[in-house]
């Protein structure tokens, strides 16, 4: 199950309340939809502490406190509901919680898999298993070119964790190319299929591309691609196919 999307953690702020958009809607709408937000609430202020701390609900009971219970959230995963699930030993748990902690400084990561194994001494087979356990405990978000089966596992061409949230309290320094990145792809993931692409950033249906950056983004990366966007951080409203990256928050 999702933690909050920013536009529940607007509605659980007591800030305003939206109803949420698909996809299709927001690209064709984003315009009219982000000037009437923005109209209303402050925007940026609020997404740059929804992306800190607002994803998990529990941020209102413990905000003092929310980094210590992330910890105690991603060991409870580890230790107790993964293996309720999984056929796994001890010492595969300790190799679990080394993996997170060391893709937690790395990502994004574009994995050099043999080197990872080899650090936590395992192998192919189950260092495969443990990424792919770390994703369904909703920790990793595993990005590939092809639609991923849980049935045979295959190396993912890209690793994230699974949210911003995750990012600043596991991670010594936050990127923050990688921080809208994990914004995007964990708010598109719920509801959409995203893939890799091999220009941009994110392919999203089998029919939008998007790119993700910062107020100076372009389209060189992308140009004259059909249906090709960009999500940008740090504007209210946007213009054409330049979309604020906030609104994609709003898609459930």
């Amino acid at each position: 199950m999702p933690g909050l999307s920013f536009r529940e953690f607007l509605a659980f702020e007591k800030t305003v309340e939206f109803p949420s958009y698909d996809l299709e809607n927001l690209l064709k709408q984003h315009v009219s939809i982000s000037s009437e937000i923005s109209a209303t609430v402050k925007i940026l202020p609020m997404f740059e502490k929804y992306l800190h701390k607002g994803y998990y609900p529990f941020y209102k009971s413990v905000y003092e406190g929310y980094d210590f219970r992330i910890q105690e959230v991603i060991r409870q995963i580890i230790e107790s509901d993964l293996p309720a699930i999984e056929e796994i030993q001890y010492i595969t748990i300790s190799k679990i919680k080394k993996m997170l902690m060391i893709l937690a400084e790395k990502v994004p990561h574009t994995p050099k898999m043999v080197d990872l194994y080899k650090e936590l001494e395992t192998n192919r087979e189950h260092g495969l298993k443990m990424l792919y356990a770390l994703e369904r405990g909703g920790l990793l978000a595993l990005l590939t070119s092809q639609v991923k089966s849980y049935r045979s596992f295959s190396r993912p061409d890209k690793i994230y964790l699974n949210n911003t949230n995750l990012m600043y309290s596991l991670s010594s320094h936050s990127d923050i190319g990688t921080v809208r990145e994990t914004f995007f792809y964990n708010q598109l993931n719920v509801n959409n299929e995203v893939l890799m692409p091999p220009k941009g950033d994110f392919f999203v249906n089998r029919k939008y591309l998007f790119e993700i950056g910062g107020r100076s983004k372009t389209f060189e990366q992308i140009k004259d691609i059909p249906n090709s966007y960009l999500a940008v951080d740090g504007i209210e409203t946007g213009h054409h196919n330049r979309i604020p990256l906030w609104l994609f928050g709003l898609l459930y």
